[in-house]
């Protein structure tokens, strides 16, 4: 075996997605889709961890406007260290949309080719902006591994009225913002090599006993995994292709 299949490769994945409405799915992702990848991945070498910034930047007794807005701060950086693998989460919440001063802090910390590209991004929200800059710029487009998982209506049966406006947007003017952020990812994800395996419909039951989503139905975790498997394959391809090649020309000038 080469010594450079020996090394290890760590890859981040970044997780987006409106905050307390996807907890239910953020978690599974985390403490049980990952632990799965890593001991799918072990013989290869590979360690892979979940950026969820719910938890990286102390969001969990925060309103989600709070939330929203420590995360806008930290959100680049995170999605960056996590290239090229990025997961978008979509409900039937759109998110905080922040005010101008908090959108140009956000503008200014990317480079100016990135600036160019977001410059057209105020008045989105902040789960918007991380997907654009995370999935759907052209560059992101071309050299990532993207998934976008989109719950379906179904899953909203059950929940009672009290507490549904907490997974599902009333708001009209935030409707027609989810809305045309979810045609533009079905646009854009079809112009760069298809959605059919990258923009997956998903379905979770509502547990009118435990007032909760079922965690007994192993559906969406089995879904994440087995194209998270895939995408993390088709980059090791790459990778150890690479490595075979550079390994090769060390020899060579070495000799």
């Amino acid at each position: 075996m080469k010594t450079t299949a020996l090394r290890t490769r760590r890859y981040n994945i970044f997780i987006s997605s409106t905050f307390r409405d996807m907890d239910f799915e953020r978690d599974l992702i985390k403490y049980k889709v990952i632990p799965m990848l890593n001991e799918h991945f072990r013989d290869r070498f590979v360690e892979i961890q979940a950026v969820d910034l719910r938890l990286g930047v102390n969001t969990e007794k925060m309103g989600e406007e709070e939330s929203a807005r420590k995360v806008l701060n930290v959100c680049v950086s995170s999605i960056d260290d996590a290239r090229p693998f990025f997961i978008g989460l979509i409900g039937a919440r759109y998110g905080w949309v922040p005010p101008l001063e908090r959108w140009k802090e956000f503008l200014e910390r990317l480079s100016e080719e990135d600036q160019v590209l977001m410059k057209d991004t105020f008045g989105k929200s902040v789960t918007e902006l991380e997907i654009v800059y995370g999935a759907l710029t052209p560059k992101s487009l071309q050299e990532s591994h993207t998934l976008f998982f989109m719950r379906d209506e179904a899953s909203y049966q059950g929940i009672p009225e009290d507490i549904l406006s907490e997974f599902c947007d009333v708001d009209l003017e935030q409707q027609k913002k989810l809305k045309s952020l979810k045609e533009r990812i079905f646009s854009d994800m079809k112009g760069f090599g298809g959605y059919d395996d990258k923009v997956i419909d998903y379905h979770i039951d509502w547990d009118t006993e435990y007032e909760g989503f079922d965690e007994e139905n192993e559906t969406f975790s089995e879904l994440v995994l087995e194209h998270l498997k895939s995408q993390i394959e088709s980059e090791l391809l790459v990778q150890e292709k690479m490595s075979w090649w550079e390994e090769e020309k060390m020899i060579a000038e070495n000799t």
